[in-house]
């Protein structure tokens, strides 16, 4: 308690993620605030700040219209995963004040390192699978997992309410690639990768 300048007396943790040092790195969503203990368990956190989207549907007509913008929306990080042992990765629910609906890559002090804004959400909607009907949260990414193929550090983003899951090349961390988007048809909230077989 008494971290968050959000309801700081009323902390709501959504996930966690714990990286090869034992370090953890957690977020509380409703507080819009994230927290890292540290392996000799000193705590840091930091607000996770706001961002503007351009470019986004924001009304609830029954027609897509990708003209809209909305400035100064709380992130309310959702999923959080460590990439390494000084960034992790957050899919922004933005699930009470904000709407928004992006991906933010961080350095463990706080600093942003990438900012998606509505860029995800575009792609999906551009192969239909934008939902009209839940204009606030917009495809609603939800969760975030990083795993290495081969000699590729990938990330994972889902949209629960597109029901897909981009998939991002993280070889330049202020500016990942996006590679493919995958069809999941469950609506995903979690995510595990498994990146060899047997």
């Amino acid at each position: 308690t008494g971290v968050a300048a959000v309801a700081g007396e009323d902390p709501e943790p959504e996930f966690v993620s714990i990286n090869e040092a034992g370090e953890i790195a957690l977020t509380l969503q409703e507080n819009n605030h994230i927290v890292v203990v540290a392996a000799d368990n000193s705590v840091s956190s930091f607000s996770a700040g706001t961002t503007t989207l351009e470019s986004i549907d924001t009304k609830k007509d029954g027609r897509l219209d990708f003209s809209g913008k909305m400035e100064d929306l709380a992130r309310e990080p959702d999923g959080i995963k460590w990439i390494d042992a000084d960034h992790f990765v957050t899919a922004n629910e933005g699930d009470w004040k904000g709407g928004s609906r992006s991906f933010t890559i961080w350095k463990k002090d706080g600093t942003v390192v990438y900012e998606s804004g509505a860029s995800l959400e575009r792609a999906m909607a551009s192969l239909g699978h934008y939902p009209d009907k839940r204009n606030k949260k917009g495809v609603e990414l939800e969760s975030v997992t990083v795993a290495t193929y081969g000699d590729r550090t990938l990330l994972f983003v889902a949209a629960e309410r597109a029901s897909l899951v981009g998939v991002y090349d993280l070889a330049d961390l202020a500016a990942p690639k996006l590679l493919q988007i995958l069809p999941s048809g469950i609506s995903p909230e979690g995510l595990v990768t498994i990146p060899g077989r047997n």
